[in-house]
């Protein structure tokens, strides 16, 4: 980092990101003086997350949405969608085994008079 608010002709810079920022797409990562003219300045943006994995069930990409399998639904804490912030993933829910509805015994018992 310059010790002031100029950098001298020919200097290079390496140009690094605050936490939860990464270069942006174009690759460059340094800044070079040349006879009073800066090179292109490389910019940050928010950090990437990882697709988090779900346990039965899945992360729709589109829309960070998460769909729990065939026999499962999402836990009790009812989110079912999922945010990354600066790198960062927000909580991930989970899936668990679908509740089955208490049986009326008296439609079984029906079935076997």
């Amino acid at each position: 980092e310059p010790d002031s608010e100029t950098i001298n002709s020919g200097t290079t810079y390496k140009v690094t990101c605050n936490a939860g920022f990464v270069i942006s797409d174009s690759g460059i990562s340094t800044v070079t003086c040349t006879n009073g003219g800066l090179s292109t300045v490389p910019t940050c943006q928010p950090a990437p997350c990882n697709k988090p994995d779900i346990n039965d069930g899945k992360v729709e990409p589109d829309l960070e949405t998460i769909n729990s399998g065939t026999g499962f639904v999402i836990s009790d804490s009812g989110i079912s969608t999922i945010t990354c912030t600066n790198g960062v993933l927000s909580t991930v829910p989970t899936c668990q085994p679908a509740p089955c509805n208490k049986p009326d015994i008296n439609d079984y018992l029906r079935g076997y008079l």
